[in-house]
């Protein structure tokens, strides 16, 4: 301000590195890759957070607070790892926010009506969509922020893919006996085609990367899989309950 300059608001920003950065980290995903923050607004700080090559920016989750940001995401079509609902976050006041999905449309307004509720639609033969909300509260099946497209099986993967885990029915009961996490984990998964990541391929904002899979044949060597934190680290807003058995396997 001092030099009658536009102050430069993007540095300092943990989400993005720096463009400083851009020719050490050109062949990664950390910058400007897939999963990258992007931005689509006019403030002069935020217009180098563009997208690379056969990348789009998407507004997963929309706010009036923090307008133009978004997520690089697949262009040419959605890719296993891309959030399959898109919305917005309304706040009325201070600590009082509300979720409304926009894409697909919800049944009633900023509200999800089970019964009449719209999928993700899907049209690629053998995939399938995680959601963002609960398909099924009595199901206890855990949500994927923003939804994301994963392959049903770990057979003939796509790029971008490789074999992981996910938590199915009957795993958040499992560590709410006091099980310990590696039994659960063993007994109450499934297998799934999801995002590969690694170091330098992270995960998209709200989703962390697991180590590989050994004992999967289809898993890729040197390659995690992007899932929700809280099914490996179980920290959740509504209080998940803690297992203090010690891991002895």
């Amino acid at each position: 301000f001092a030099a009658g300059q536009h102050p430069d608001f993007s540095r300092g920003f943990a989400a993005r590195p720096d463009a400083k950065f851009a020719e050490v980290l050109k062949g990664t995903d950390l910058y400007n890759g897939w999963g990258s923050i992007c931005y689509r607004g006019t403030d002069e700080s935020f217009k180098d957070w563009s997208c690379g090559e056969g990348l789009r920016c998407a507004g997963v989750h929309e706010s009036a607070i923090h307008p133009g940001f978004g997520t690089c995401v697949s262009e040419a079509g959605t890719a296993v790892g891309d959030p399959v609902e898109f919305g917005e976050i309304k706040m009325s006041k201070w600590g009082s926010d509300q979720y409304c999905r926009l894409s697909p449309a919800t049944a009633r307004a900023c509200a999800i009506d089970s019964a009449r509720d719209k999928k993700p639609p899907i049209k690629l033969a053998g995939y399938g969509a995680a959601r963002q909300r609960y398909d099924n509260p009595e199901q206890k099946t855990g949500g994927f922020p923003g939804g994301m497209l994963r392959k049903a099986s770990c057979d003939k993967l796509p790029e971008e893919a490789s074999c992981g885990r996910l938590a199915k029915t009957g795993f958040n009961d499992c560590i709410g006996s006091g099980k310990d996490h590696k039994y659960c984990t063993r007994e109450f998964t499934k297998t799934a085609g999801l995002r590969a990541c690694d170091k330098t391929h992270p995960c998209r904002e709200d989703y962390i990367c697991t180590a590989g899979y050994e004992d999967l044949a289809e898993a890729k060597p040197g390659k995690g899989t992007c899932i929700p934190p809280y099914f490996i680290f179980q920290f959740r807003v509504d209080g998940h309950p803690r297992s203090w058995v010690q891991d002895t396997e």
